[in-house]
């Protein structure tokens, strides 16, 4: 089962959804939420359509929903500060080894920093507030 959650109303768990659209109330959210059978998908919602910010393994590429995320939290290239327009949406876990395409596995990236850690400069890791920490190696010979 899954539960549709509109982040803007994260706080009351108003307008909290099944999938088939069946709304639920705040209690029913509550004690659904709790259920280990249950998987609780955050969004948001816009002109009436819910816009997921986890898309798990459907789509290997950021939506516009979570690279509006990523620019929110990361500010940038996590590593170097460089402005987001110069930046790629870099899988943590990479989607050829089973990554997720949700923003609690991706981190932004400007093309330089991008290299380096495909070389071993660096390596990236989620504190437990999801946010990206960078961990520098001594990087290849």
């Amino acid at each position: 089962m899954s539960i549709l959650v509109d982040l803007e109303n994260l706080p009351t768990s108003d307008n909290a959804t099944l999938v088939d659209g069946t709304p639920l109330g705040a209690g029913s959210f509550d004690l659904l939420s709790c259920a280990a059978v249950c998987t609780v998908i955050f969004g948001i919602k816009r002109k009436g359509t819910f816009i997921p910010l986890a898309l798990g393994r459907k789509r290997r590429r950021a939506s516009a929903a979570q690279w509006a995320a990523l620019i929110a939290r990361d500010r940038g290239c996590i590593r170097c500060g460089r402005a987001p327009r110069h930046c790629h949406a870099h899988h943590i876990i990479h989607w050829k080894d089973g990554g997720r395409t949700d923003l609690s596995n991706l981190a932004l990236l400007c093309s330089r920093c991008h290299n380096d850690l495909h070389h071993g400069r660096y390596t990236i890791t989620m504190d437990t507030h999801t946010i990206p920490v960078i961990t520098h190696t001594r990087g290849p010979p």
